[in-house]
């Protein structure tokens, strides 16, 4: 009690206290005129006097007329038996008389004390304080008789007689009831609390719970109790209700609650309406001044009021369970008492909860009675069972105003398996009803149910099972549905607070509660929920619930992620502890995620509970991307948002777990097209608000790869759920109504697709190393391509996978990426001609962006597509039937994907050949089986591009970079239609003709061969001649001896002989062959990165001067430009160059004085030409130096020029290479810039002298092959001593002043040798030559050079007597004549050149 008092002082400290004691208004009165026993007499004057102001009278008029008689009459009785009998008579005429009122706010101070002359006629807002008094002492007396009845040491029979006599006095039941009244009233309750009835009514409280206690503990000794004794409990119940009315009323002045009172003593009492009209959400009574309702509850506590009320508690409990009746209006009003006291009240919550207040409460929400029990097979009305679920709702608001906000109490319920029983406690009216369910459905009385749905196909609801077993109906189950969530709900937020309303703004709420608290409740609420939602799933069949259980279910899931959401926002810091507790795997999972409610369900139960259908309806709308998805409900929708919330969250630097929880349903429910898309949408709304945090845990996830998976399992499913022609057709309706929801999947899983794929683009757009941990990613790459199926996602993939080949390889992981990105795209060929119908056009996409990828970087592209076996991949498109029209169009793509690969790379070109064979062998077989019809002019244009290495141009620069597609193209060529042919031969010719090179490659490449045998079988005369004409061209460049034989074959074969033109065409090419000139061996310099350099030290002619000869061919020349044609110079720069003009020779000495000359030099181009150029050390007698240019041996120009004398080594030297002059600008030496040398040169020699103009005459005789020491040669000494023997004698010959001599014969692979014999101060097998990349050696055979290998001249002379027969045979002798007259001018040429 000790206790109770200092709570008390504490929550009043500063209201003032009341005017008097209880001790000192409890008086008897017993000296009052006519003053009963039991302290019934009149009060004194000073009594009434000092009662709290204003003074109340009884009006004269009506009823209370009467009651004012009634009281004077009581007042004026002597006799204590008659003043005992009048106060009856006042009491009954007081209820009848009040039973309806309603008081009326009277306009005075709360603590006013001082006796005031202010009276008050009339009882609308109070009664006169002497009745008051009067009723207070007669409270006194009852409960005295009380506690004499519970102590008295009689038996247990003569016990429940007396409280049976107790039960049926007259004096009891009214005076409480008066009571009830007179508490409605504030002004009334000061008089009350003044005069001490607070202490009095909670000693008759106290007396009659230990009276109900006592007779409770009979029935542990007998279990058959009598009919007196069951009364007796009942009586006694009745008069607690009344007793904890009072107590309520004076703490509370519900208007509610004084309607108990009017209905406790009639004879139809019924709970149900007790209960319908006293609950917890009554509107309060106006209460002037709150302190007096905190004084009014500290009274209470201070008498004890609460622990007996919480005894009472006890007592009821005691009761339910031994399966007697208690007074349900009892058990709710004594509820509601404590709520009133407990409500936001700290003190007081720590008080309740010492009196073991919470353990009563938690004891309440459980099973009231066995009875309720399926194995009792007990009749219980459904009015009683709906109070019964309303008392349980009760008993939760009350349970959480002891709670809210303070956190030893939480911590109390989450202790000692308090979490457990307040779940199974919550739960239990839906596992009662699920057990009725199952009991009717084995009981064989019943109606075969079962046949019933089997017809109509609905499942059982509430409603099925008629008696004995009543059922809640539907509507009453939804509104204790939405009571129990909200109660729930609303130990985390205040009532208001609890609103079901989703898709609207969430704003953040301050409450007067500590954030621990906070932490705590979410935590305990998390692990109910966590023991709820098995029990529920428990109760499922495969994916079904019974329908009141999924309806609870569904319901208590909406409210909590409505309040998670509103808490979380007020308190983000609480994410933590919803990660901690498990929530996100708890509500994405088979308990709560994938058991939800359809949209109708939902609109349906807030309908008709909240009212707020239009708002719901609205509110599921706004959200988007969910009404229109039939496979996802509002609950999941739901779920989503508020994970997608919590994602977002300004707070949430990390929101890896949201992330995870959401990519893990998303991986659960790949069968929902639907509910993916809504997934998929939740992912772009937290990578777009949350871009940060989401790229680091989509990384750490591995959320593309596992997003592009189940989109390739959506794009799977679409492919197999694609409807056939057949069941289009079909116009019945049931198919028509399957194929529209067959097309709403079909549309979901192309929204799902398409949203997956937006996100890896949205993913790798916004972050820096997205596309970098993408290509490291070979599971995702893989994802990415089994995509690229999708005809509506192909373009889309292409450009990310370009992307992904445009990140430059910094690392030898990152050449290992590629690499393996590479297989993946080459594997994507094969799939799509094994599985694609439509293969050829997905193949050309694949090989347009390959060429494209090829365009990023050549090399290493070129290198990595060759390692990853790219050749075999695009070869293989070709071997397979096609149209004509997309069939031309695989293989353009082919050829120009191959262009790219092996452009200017010897090594791709390489491996190539050794896949198809020398000339594309494969390749070629392909395409001629491909072309059935008629190659057209593309397909031409294309393999023309293939041998360029690029994009075929005519031009004079249009070089051959591909020998192997030489044959190639003729053999397609060949199979074309006659204008074709006739395009592609002229092609070819002006390829030829404006390039030795080409020509080299062609011979190389046996087009001289191929096109003899086509000369021997074509038809057309057109053909013909442009083949003789090739034929001339490349065998006037280079033949082989056996060219030469099947050229002499075809001449005396008796189809070309009977063809007297093709004949002659035959020997024209011949008669040119044989005037063929220059070298066998030659350098070409393509002039671009062109040249020979020379990187070992040559000493520097000193004293006798410097000759330097050579045979070339020039190309062109360029427009106001100068080629390089040699350079000399010592390491600090000194020695001499000089470059080429298109009509001038540019020469420089450099030394301590420069000195450049030019000099007059005409050369035409396409020709070969013996150039000589001589540098004379010059005395001042003879003239000076002098600078000499010699053309085939003839001097055209000089010029003196100032010697270089340079007495170090020569370590800069080159031929052919870009120069610049040393000592002037090219400007102004009359050229806009420098070049490299473009054309040919045959071999080149330096010597150290200045040669004469004779020994210069005789090299230029030697003839352009001639590229040896010029060390005697016995034959060519005896047979024209005079002419060679300048040059060539062992002893006055120039081999002795040869620096260096190179050609393209002495050579092994780019590395040159020195064909000089000197071994003085170098050794020649030192001396290192190098050509540069654009730098080719060429060698070739001519005609009148290997003739001999045919028989030399002799075998023209069969070529008259076979004519001559010819002519006799056809009568053709014009031009039999003509022919005989070709076959003699070759002898005489042959002959020239043999003299």
């Amino acid at each position: 009690m000790n206790i109770v008092k200092g709570v008390a002082d504490l929550l009043r400290k500063s209201s003032p206290s009341s005017p008097a004691s209880g001790g000192g208004g409890a008086g008897a009165g017993g000296g009052s005129p006519g003053g009963g026993g039991g302290g019934t007499g009149s009060p004194s004057a000073d009594k009434f006097a000092a009662a709290p102001s204003p003074r109340v009278r009884f009006s004269d008029t009506g009823e209370e007329g009467i009651l004012n008689t009634l009281w004077q009459r009581y007042e004026n009785a002597i006799d204590k038996a008659e003043k005992k009998k009048s106060l009856q008579i006042f009491v009954l005429h007081f209820i009848q008389a009040f039973k309806d009122w309603e008081p009326h706010r009277i306009d005075q101070s709360v603590d006013r004390r001082s006796v005031s002359d202010d009276t008050v006629i009339g009882c609308s807002g109070g009664h006169p304080s002497e009745v008051i008094l009067i009723l207070v002492q007669e409270i006194s007396h009852l409960t005295s008789f009380v506690t004499e009845s519970s102590s008295c040491p009689e038996s247990s029979a003569n016990l429940s007689e007396q409280s049976t006599d107790l039960g049926l006095s007259t004096e009891v039941l009214p005076v409480l009831e008066c009571f009830t009244i007179v508490t409605r009233s504030v002004h009334n309750c000061r008089v009350f609390s003044y005069y001490g009835g607070v202490q009095k009514v909670t000693a008759l409280l106290k007396a009659a719970v230990v009276k109900l206690k006592t007779l409770t503990s009979l029935l542990a000794t007998d279990e058959q109790l009598s009919n007196r004794t069951v009364e007796n409990m009942r009586m006694m119940q009745k008069i607690l209700v009344h007793i904890v009315t009072i107590i309520s009323n004076f703490m509370d002045l519900e208007p509610a609650a004084t309607r108990i009172s009017r209905v406790v003593n009639s004879t139809d009492h019924t709970p149900s309406n007790n209960l319908a009209t006293v609950t917890p959400n009554a509107i309060r009574r106006f209460v002037s001044d709150r302190n007096w309702q905190q004084k009014a509850i500290v009274s209470v506590m201070e008498a004890g009021g609460v622990n007996w009320l919480v005894e009472l508690l006890r007592v009821i409990r005691r009761l339910n369970l031994k399966d007697q009746w208690t007074d349900l209006s009892l058990h709710f009003i004594t509820l509601y008492a404590l709520r009133s006291t407990i409500s936001e009240n700290t003190r007081a919550q720590n008080h309740f909860r010492s009196i073991g207040g919470l353990e009563v409460l938690l004891d309440g929400l459980g099973l009231p009675s066995s009875k309720f029990s399926v194995s009792k097979h007990s009749f219980v009305p459904s009015d009683e069972r709906s109070d019964i679920l309303q008392l349980q709702i009760l008993s939760l608001e009350i349970l959480r105003e002891a709670v809210f906000g303070n956190v030893n109490n939480l911590q109390f319920l989450c202790e000692n398996g308090r979490i457990h029983k307040f779940a199974n406690s919550i739960c239990w009216p839906a596992f009662m009803f699920q057990e009725f369910h199952q009991q009717k459905f084995l009981d064989p009385e019943v109606p075969n149910w079962k046949l019933d749905r089997q017809s109509t196909g609905n499942s059982p609801t509430l409603e099925s099972f008629p008696s004995p077993v009543d059922i809640l109906n539907t509507t009453e189950w939804n509104e204790y549905s939405v009571k129990l969530s909200k109660a729930l709900c609303s130990f985390l937020l205040p009532p208001n607070e609890i609103r079901y309303c989703p898709g609207s703004t969430v704003t953040k709420i301050s409450l007067p509660i500590s954030l621990a608290y906070w932490e705590q409740c979410a935590r305990w609420i998390i692990k109910i929920l966590s023991t709820v939602f098995p029990c529920i799933k428990a109760c499922a069949s495969e994916t079904e619930l019974p329908n009141h259980i999924r309806i609870l279910s569904n319901i208590l899931q909406h409210y909590m992620l409505s309040t998670f959401k509103k808490v979380l926002i007020s308190a983000p810091v609480l994410l933590k502890s919803f990660r901690e507790e498990g929530l996100w795997d708890l509500i994405f999972s088979e308990k709560i995620f994938y058991f939800g409610s359809s949209l109708e369900c939902i609109h349906q139960i807030v309908g008709e509970t909240e009212t707020q259908t239009d708002h719901f309806t609205d509110a599921a709308e706004s959200t988007g991307y969910k009404s229109n998805l039939p496979d996802v409900n509002i609950l999941q929708s739901e779920a989503i948002s508020f994970l997608e919330f919590a994602a977002t969250l300004n707070e949430n630097t990390n929101n890896l777990p949201e992330c995870s929880a959401l990519l893990s349903a998303l991986e659960h429910c790949t069968n929902g097209p639907g509910l993916v898309v809504t997934i998929l949408k939740s992912f772009h709304v937290i990578l777009k608000l949350a871009t940060e945090q989401t790229l680091v845990s989509f990384k750490s996830l591995d959320v593309l790869t596992r997003v592009l998976k189940v989109a390739c399992l959506q794009a799977q499913e679409l492919r197999k759920a694609h409807p056939s022609d057949d069941f289009r057709g079909n116009g019945s309706q049931s198919n028509n109504v399957q194929m529209d929801s067959l097309d709403e999947r079909i549309k979901n899983a192309l929204t799902c697709v398409e949203l997956a794929f937006n996100l890896f683009k949205e993913y790798v757009t916004i972050s820096d190393l997205g596309r970098m941990i993408i290509l490291h990613n070979a599971n995702c790459i893989g994802c990415l391509f089994d995509l690229f199926q999708e005809e509506n996602l192909r373009k889309h993939v292409l450009e990310q996978v370009l992307a992904l080949y445009r990140l430059p390889p910094s690392s030898a992981q990152d050449h290992t990426a590629k690499l393996q990105l590479c297989s993946k795209y080459l594997e994507t060929f094969t799939r799509a001609k094994e599985h694609e119908k439509n293969f050829a056009e997905m193949s050309i996409d694949l090989l347009v962006t390959l060429r494209e990828i090829i365009l990023i970087d050549r090399a290493y592209y070129q290198n990595l597509f060759r390692n990853g076996e790219c050749f075999l991949h695009i070869v293989s498109l070709l071997n397979g039937t096609f149209d004509e029209a997309v069939g031309e169009q695989l293989v353009l793509n082919v050829l120009q994907t191959l262009t790219s690969l092996l452009a200017e790379n010897d090594e791709s070109k390489a491996a190539f050949r050794m896949l198809v064979g020398v000339g594309y062998q494969t390749l070629q077989s392909l395409l001629l089986d491909f072309c059935k019809w008629l190659p057209s002019r593309k397909l031409l244009d294309a393999l023309l591009g293939m041998l360029v290495d690029g994009t075929f141009e005519i031009n004079e620069k249009t070089t051959i970079k591909n020998e192997d597609v030489i044959i190639l193209f003729l053999n397609v060529l060949q199979k074309s239609s006659t204008s074709l042919q006739h395009y592609g031969l002229v092609v070819l010719q002006q390829l030829l003709k404006g390039s030795i090179t080409n020509r080299t490659y062609c011979f190389k490449a046996g087009l001289l061969s191929f096109l003899l045998d086509w000369f021997s079988v074509e038809e057309w005369e057109d053909t013909v001649i442009k083949i003789a004409e090739l034929i001339q061209i490349i065998g006037g460049h280079s033949i082989s001896g056996k060219d030469i034989r099947k050229m002499f074959a075809l001449l005396r074969g008796e189809k070309i002989s009977v063809k007297q033109k093709h004949s002659s065409l035959l020997l024209t090419s011949l008669s040119h062959m044989l005037k063929e000139k220059g070298p066998e061996a030659f350098f070409e310099f393509s002039g671009h990165d062109s040249g020979i350099e020379v990187k070992s030290p040559v000493q520097w002619p000193y004293s006798k001067g410097l000759s330097f000869c050579c045979w070339l061919r020039v190309e062109s020349f360029p427009e106001n430009g100068m080629m390089g044609l040699f350079s000399f110079f010592t390491e600090n720069g000194k020695g001499c160059l000089a470059m080429l003009g298109k009509n001038t020779l540019v020469y420089e000495s450099v030394s301590q004085k420069n000195q450049c000359v030019l000099l007059p030099l005409s050369l035409p181009t396409k020709q070969w030409k013996f150039l000589s150029v001589t540098h004379t050390v010059g005395r001042a007698f003879s003239g000076g130096s002098q600078l000499r240019c010699y053309v085939d041996g003839d001097l055209v120009s000089t010029e003196k020029c100032r010697y270089a004398k340079v007495n170090e080594v020569m370590t800069r030297c080159s031929l052919g290479t870009e120069l610049m002059p040393i000592g002037e600008e090219p400007t102004s030496l009359g050229f806009e810039g420098t070049f490299a040398f473009t054309g040919q040169m045959g071999p080149v020699y330096a010597f150290s002298d200045a040669l004469s103009a004779e020994q210069i005459r005789g090299i230029y005789n030697l003839g352009p092959s001639y590229m040896y020491s010029f060390l005697g040669d016995q034959n060519l000494l005896m047979n024209n001593d005079s002419l060679y023997k300048g040059i060539l004698d062992a002893r006055d010959g120039i081999s002795s002043k040869m620096i260096f001599g190179l050609n393209a014969q002495a050579s092994n692979n780019r590395t040159l040798f020195n064909v000089s014999s000197v071994l003085d101060s170098l050794d020649k097998s030192k001396l290192e030559a190098t050509i540069m990349g654009g730098t080719k050696l060429c060698s070739r055979r001519l005609l009148q050079d290997i003739i001999y290998c045919v028989g030399g001249v002799s075998v023209l002379f069969p070529l008259l007597i076979h004519f001559d027969d010819a002519i006799t045979h056809s009568g053709e002798s014009p031009t039999g004549d003509q022919l005989a007259g070709q076959v003699i001018e070759s002898l005489l040429h042959l002959f020239w050149m043999e003299m």
